[in-house]
Formats: C-alpha cells, structure tokens, sequence
C-alpha cells in the first residue's frame, strides 16, 4: 500500500509540473531563471512527498524512491512519441537529481531504456536533447563509475545499432558527445594495448577459377580483396613473407588504378554500361556517405572505375603506410624518452627495414598524388586526410607515453601572491636607469611625438609641400655643392651627407625628366641643373 500511495502521489505531483506552463520557457536551452523555476516546482510538488531522512524512516525512503523511479519510466514510454512534454519531463528528472530524489546515474539510466525500446530515427531526435543538455547532463561524472559508465555504455550501444553507410553521421556526432563531456586525458576508449578490429572480416571468392566481369582480371580481383586482411591487422605486415606478398598484390592493385585513370582521361566515350561513372574528374563528394562495397566478382569493373572507390582504398593505404613508419629505427628512438614512462603494450620488437622503409615512402607519395589528381577536389581531400593523420600520429605518441594528463594544473592563488611579491621586490633593488630614448629609437620617439590627430594633418596642406619642389631643391644642392677640388679635404660624414642629397635630387627628377636617367653619368647632376634652373658653373662631380 505504501508503494502505491507514493506512487499516486508522484504522479499527480508530476502531472501538474508537466501541465504548467510556468515553469518552462520556449528556449532550448536551461539558463539560470529555466533551472530556479524547475528546482521551484519539484521543492513544491515532489520534495514534500519524501520522507524525513532519519534512520527509523530508511525503508520508506526506500520505497519512495522506487516508486519514483518507476513512474518515471512508465511517463518515459507514454511520452515516447510527444517530444516536446518528454523535453520537459527529462529536464524536471535532472532537477530531481539536482535535488538528491533520485539517484545521480538515474537520468541516464532513463535515456537508455527509452534507446532500448524505440526505433533509431527517435533516438536520434532524442541525441538533440542530449547534445543541448550535455553540460548538466554530465555534472560531477566521472568515467569509471557511477553515470559516467552508464552513459558510456549507452553511448556504445548506440555505436553499435548504427549503421556505416546511413548513420555515419549520427556515430560521429556520438562520438563528439563523448570527447566533450570526458577529459581528454580519460582513458576511456583509447585501446591503451593497440587492438584491431579482426572481426570485420571481408569474405570474397577465393577460387582461382572465379570468372569476372570482364574476364581476364582474375589476379587483380583476388589482389584488391586479399589486402583487405591487411588494412584489417597491419600487424600481420611484420613478417617478411606477408610484407612481399601485400608489395606484390599493391603493386597490381596502384597500376590497375592509374591504367583506369589514364584511360578516363584520353577517352571521351566508353562501353561501360554507365559512362558517367568512368569520368575521374566528376565530384564525387555531392552526398558524402560511407559505403559497404559488395565482393561480388561480376561488380569487379564498376567499382575500379568508381572514384570514389579508388579513394577509399587509397585512404586506407596511407592509414597502413602511417602505421608501418611507426616502427622505423627513428620513431622508434624517438618514442622512448629517458625519464618518462612509456605503455609497453604499444612497443614492438618489430624494425622496418631499410629497404622496407624506401619502398613504403616512395609508394605513399605516388598515393598522395594519385589522390590529388582524383575529381575536382582532391587537393583539398588530400589535405584533410594528412590532417587527420598527423593527429592520429600525435594521438599514437600520447598513447605511448603511457597517456599522461594533458590538461595543464591550474596555478595556485598563493603561488600567484608570491610571484607578485617577488616581482616587486626585484623591481625595487633594480636600480631604475632612464633610457636614452623614450622610444626605442630617436626616430621612433619623434613619431610618437607627432600630432595624433592623423585624419586632420591629412586634409592640411603641410604634408602636400613635404616633398620639396625639384627647382628650389636644385638651387641649395648647386649652392651647397662642393667644388671636384674640394672633395679630397671632405670628411667621410660631409660626403655622405652630400652623396645623399644627390640621391634625393635624383628621386626628385625621376618624376618629370625620366628621359635623362639613361644618360646619367659622372656631370649627371650638373646637366639637370643646366637644363632645370640654366648653367651652373663649376659644378661636377
């Protein structure tokens, strides 16, 4: 009987939240007034339900809380299709996990079960309410216990019933949830041993007597499907002899392609059943989906000549190439620090070779630039597809330092205080020596020194007669000038100063007696002043 009366209770209780309009604001998101009006109408019609918390009253503390739990749920599946009262029945479920009514994890644990028992399209509408309320969602979580678990494993079930081809989106949007709410230190999901998914396993016709559509490409069909183990466990490339075969089988596999490519590109017109699918050149981004390709020997030609086929193989291709340079004899090195330590798991005894290592280089530039030549956008495609890997490369190097905290400790106030204290001191036992220029320079003092009103010296005539008139310029130079026997009694200053008035006598003329400059030669500055101010005598270099 107890259990029912807190469960009527409850109920109405809930039901007259939900029906108040008061409590809630259109606006998606919970601001400040949102969450005191929500903590408002639970303190006012659920707190009071619960009993005292007093040890003779455990049980029906106890009961109360299975009983709201339980009517929770059972408003969780009547709200399944009514998306704007479930917005508002999940906002008032985390103001009674504010307020210690329900346990923390609870709000989670609802999200899960409505995940469980509805189709894929409602939960993604429900991942929006999710993605909007993340911030109180995953309040005081922590990833190894409590909801930080729950909500992994929600996550991961969510991971899984997604599809690779049409909910692509959706499982990075997952994704993204989780790299926010998490450290980015955490080690949840970082596969600290360097596991491979070998289970997705790509099953193809073995049979060397399998026809293919056209026949006569039998080895290129069983090379292109066979170095799908390889992209699957690159580990497996470690022994010689795996290494030698996957060279072969590329090799069939990179010529194959760029023969189509070439063949593309000097044809105009082909006997394939779909020429527009032969054209390297055509976008092949316009919906961008991630495809589950069919091994089916007959679909052979059709997806050799597919753009977008070739770039996933050529993705994979740097991903195992990215993979095997980890083990050369530099990178190596490079990842043992002394002092710090090190995730043994990721290390391997495993060496590239010399050889090995030249051949996997040169191969991987021949990819980067098959992949740029690859339709209209691959330079860029190309440029995002390095970007991703170089942080997959520093995502590799952290998990081999044995994933230390990335985020920097916050400076203590008191350490603050004693650096200020510090500074101060050294600043009074420095002994305070004016500068020679308030500035810098003295150049740079006088410009600081000008008038600030720029916009107004502008409009003023005064910077318009800054530059001198060539005639009145001439005049002091050929007054001031000294005679071709004084030189030698000059000083070197005097004849630099002089050296530099010809040269602004020179910017001068270049306005209007261009024609001259051809023929400027040692008496050039004597034959300006005859032809702009008349004769000068005696004035010469």
């Amino acid at each position: 009987m107890l259990f029912d009366d807190y469960s009527e209770q409850v109920q109405q209780g809930l039901t007259a939240i939900l029906n108040s309009s008061q409590y809630f604001s259109s606006n998606d998101q919970i601001d400040s007034t949102q969450d005191s009006l929500l903590m408002q109408a639970v303190a006012q019609h659920l707190s009071p339900l619960a009993p005292p918390t007093e040890p003779s009253t455990t049980v029906s503390s106890e009961v109360f809380r299975t009983a709201l739990e339980c009517v929770f749920r059972d408003q969780l599946i009547q709200l399944s299709q009514d998306y704007a009262r479930l917005e508002r029945f999940l906002d008032v479920v985390l103001a009674c996990e504010k307020t210690g009514l329900c346990d923390p994890s609870f709000p989670f644990l609802l999200v899960e079960h409505f995940c469980e028992t509805q189709t894929l399209d409602a939960v993604v509408r429900l991942f929006d309410y999710l993605e909007r309320r993340k911030q109180i969602f995953s309040r005081d979580m922590v990833a190894t216990r409590g909801k930080g678990l729950v909500l992994l494993r929600l996550c991961n079930e969510l991971l899984r019933r997604t599809s690779l081809t049409q909910h692509a989106t959706f499982a990075g949007r997952v994704l993204i949830l989780l790299a926010s709410v998490f450290p980015l230190s955490d080690r949840s999901g970082v596969n600290l041993r360097g596991d491979f998914h070998v289970e997705n396993t790509t099953e193809y016709a073995t049979d060397p007597s399998v026809q293919t559509d056209p026949p006569g490409h039998e080895i290129l069909y069983q090379s292109l499907w066979s170095i799908q183990a390889y992209f699957a466990q690159p580990s497996l490339l470690f022994d010689k002899q795996s290494f030698g075969k996957f060279q072969r089988t590329l090799t069939t596999v990179l010529d194959e392609f760029q023969r189509v490519v070439n063949e593309s590109r000097t044809t105009e017109t082909s006997q394939s059943p779909s020429p527009d699918i032969l054209s390297a050149e055509s976008p092949v981004d316009q919906a961008p989906w991630n495809p589950k390709y069919l091994t089916n020997p007959s679909l052979l030609l059709l997806q050799i000549v597919d753009a977008q086929f070739r770039r996933q193989v050529m993705v994979q291709v740097l991903i195992v190439f990215k993979y095997l340079l980890l083990f050369t004899p530099e990178n190596k090195q490079q990842s043992i620090v002394p002092g710090r330590p090190v995730n043994k798991q990721l290390q391997h005894t495993y060496t590239l070779e010399p050889a090995a290592q030249e051949w996997v280089l040169k191969t991987q530039e021949s990819v980067l630039d098959f992949l740029r030549d690859t339709c209209t956008t691959g330079k860029e495609f190309t440029k995002a597809v390095l970007l991703i890997l170089r942080h997959d490369e520093h995502w590799v190097q952290w998990k081999q330092a044995n994933c230390p905290p990335i985020e920097l400790n916050t400076v203590l106030s008191e350490l603050l205080q004693d650096f200020q204290v510090q500074v101060t001191d050294l600043r009074a036992a420095t002994p305070n020596v004016p500068m020679r220029f308030a500035v810098g320079t003295n150049e740079l003092t006088a410009l600081w020194c000008m008038n600030e009103n720029h916009l107004e010296e502008l409009s003023t005539n005064r910077l318009q007669n800054a530059v001198p008139n060539l005639e009145s310029f001439l005049f002091d130079v050929a007054d001031e000038y000294p005679q071709p026997d004084e030189w030698t009694d000059l000083t070197e200053e005097a004849k630099d100063y002089h050296h530099a008035r010809m040269w602004q006598a020179l910017r001068l003329a270049s306005q209007s007696h261009l024609k001259k400059f051809p023929k400027a030669g040692p008496n050039f500055l004597k034959e300006l002043c005859d032809e702009v101010i008349g004769p000068v005598d005696d004035l010469a270099e």
